[in-house]
């Protein structure tokens, strides 16, 4: 078979070279077919988290216990005995300051779903509106960007990043509409967005720093806007920059900087394919790729929007450069590769036959359907599984101090499931007030710190040549608390449990051990 060259245009989609599509009218009939298409698939992305009580993302739990321990501090001297209140600009608090606006009308669990609910609305609409900006009209590239709301740093618990995205789409689409009509409500608009995306997550105001630079020096070189026009347009990350000297000069640290393997950075690459089965996501990798090839032979043409483009292209290559810590955050360099592909796929209009889009965008949207019904299917198991143990540990007494020893078994699929539970320890802190010490409480990160950090060693540190040293530490460590929660305990670390404890419940891989306070004679 012969494949036509596709013909490449240089320049931005909406201008006076676009086709005569582009000057119809606003409404067409295929709008309805967009808007409901867009609803459906709106509904399928909340359904998983509607259907279930407690979201399993991993670090989920986690954040819901300190957001309980902020909105209770005043009414809880045992709160107020432990931990500090921060106030400071830190780039990290969109769940933190929207969840506790709810708590007075419904339960902390509740409250939680709906932020999830709402940040997945917004991100569609951020995506909604990015493709609109960039293609001058509503464009069916925001059905296959919605669904890359499940990825892997949604499924690890980074949902102030998550909110971070969907303000940094909002703020790119209106600062490329705004192009060259500066008026100071519109500056103002700009700046607050940026201000609200910069207190969301440092990197939505660093992804929106590339953005707004790029986007700027290429109006400027193309001649489309003159120096001091163009060098207003970055007005608006002028007080968002200030919070972040003043964040710096605070609590703010770079942190160690840890650089990612080479199979750690293949692996990023599918940060926005990865669920919790690989059988799964290699179907689905085989099925996108099918559909790129058939996209590729069939099509005509590709206008560029170039700005848009060379801004993706710069967070892939920053991806490829970004050590896998930063600023204190796991998988740093993977952030990049979410904004990369929405602003590479938005940079591009495919020309091609309507009859063959359809079909590839059906077959998309199936695949990726599916990919959603099995993370669907894969909560609804886990929140059954945490809805037991849950009720165990309502059962504590109030203000108890649990050891979380959280342990991984089985290969990696098995372990990626697991990793959900590791913080189910922490409803032990919404329901009874207890203390656990890997309560997510670090400097520069979140705005509740510890009076005294106490001292823990995870499961993951027991390794054969350091048992017998780490075992004479860790004893010791068992009469600062109450209670053990164990995940997977078994073999060796159940026999030295056993020496300092008694297992008073068990629910599948979940077990709680009560602390004795004097070691048994025998």
């Amino acid at each position: 078979m012969r494949l036509a060259p596709a013909a490449i245009t240089l320049g931005p989609l909406r201008g006076t070279e676009m086709t005569n599509e582009a000057k119809l009218p606003r409404r067409r009939p295929k709008d309805a077919h967009y808007w409901c298409t867009l609803g459906v698939v709106t509904a399928l992305l909340c359904l998983p988290v509607l259907s279930v009580t407690y979201v399993p993302l991993v670090d989920y739990p986690n954040h819901l216990a300190r957001i309980h321990i902020l909105y209770q501090y005043a009414e809880v001297p045992a709160y107020q005995a432990t931990y500090y209140r921060v106030l400071e600009p830190i780039p990290n608090l969109a769940m933190d300051f929207v969840v506790p606006l709810m708590l007075p009308f419904i339960d902390i669990l509740a409250a939680g779903r709906i932020f999830l609910v709402l940040t997945i609305l917004l991100f569609i609409t951020g995506c909604h509106q990015l493709g609109k900006a960039i293609h001058g009209r509503p464009t069916w590239l925001v059905l296959p960007c919605v669904f890359f709301f499940y990825n892997s740093m949604l499924l690890y618990g980074f949902v102030n990043y998550m909110v971070g995205i969907a303000l940094y789409c909002i703020t790119v689409a209106l600062r490329l509409e705004l192009r060259g009509r500066w008026s100071g409500r519109r500056l103002l608009t700009l700046t607050l967005l940026s201000l609200l995306a910069f207190f969301a997550h440092l990197s939505a105001y660093a992804f929106l720093g590339v953005t707004f630079v790029v986007v700027t020096a290429w109006d400027y070189l193309t001649g489309k806007e003159e120096l001091y026009r163009a060098a207003l347009s970055l007005a608006p990350l002028l007080i968002p920059c200030v919070c972040f000297v003043v964040f710096m000069k605070g609590s703010g640290t770079l942190g160690h900087l840890e650089r990612n393997t080479i199979r750690g950075k293949l692996l990023g690459m599918l940060a926005l394919i990865l669920s919790y089965n690989y059988t799964v996501d290699l179907l689905l990798v085989i099925s996108l790729l099918g559909i790129f090839i058939v996209l590729f032979t069939r099509t005509r043409g590709v206008q560029v929007d170039w700005a848009v483009f060379t801004s993706g292209a710069i967070f892939t290559i920053l991806y490829l450069l970004s050590p896998k810590v930063l600023f204190g955050s796991f998988a740093a360099d993977v952030r990049f590769i979410l904004p990369a592909a929405l602003l590479l796929t938005f940079s591009l209009k495919v020309s091609i036959l309507a009859q063959t889009k359809v079909v590839l965008l059906s077959l998309f949207l199936l695949v990726a359907s599916v990919r959603v019904a099995f993370i669907w299917r894969t909560w609804v198991t886990l929140d059954e599984r945490i809805a037991v143990h849950v009720e165990g540990l309502k059962q504590l007494p109030f203000d108890a101090r649990v050891y979380p020893m959280f342990v991984l078994q089985g290969n990696r699929q098995e372990q990626k499931i697991e990793r959900s539970l590791n913080h189910v320890v922490n409803y032990a802190t919404i329901y009874r007030h207890a203390f656990v010490p890997t309560l997510f409480t670090y400097e520069g990160q979140q705005p509740l710190l510890l009076r005294a950090r106490s001292r823990y060693i995870g499961a993951d540190q027991w390794q054969t040549e350091q048992w017998v040293q780490l075992s004479d530490q860790w004893i010791p460590l068992l009469a600062n608390y109450d209670y053990v929660w164990g995940h997977s305990v078994d073999g060796r670390l159940e026999e030295l449990l056993r020496i300092k404890c008694t297992k008073i419940g068990e629910s599948g891989t979940f077990s709680l051990w009560q602390v004795n306070r004097q070691a048994p004679s025998n």
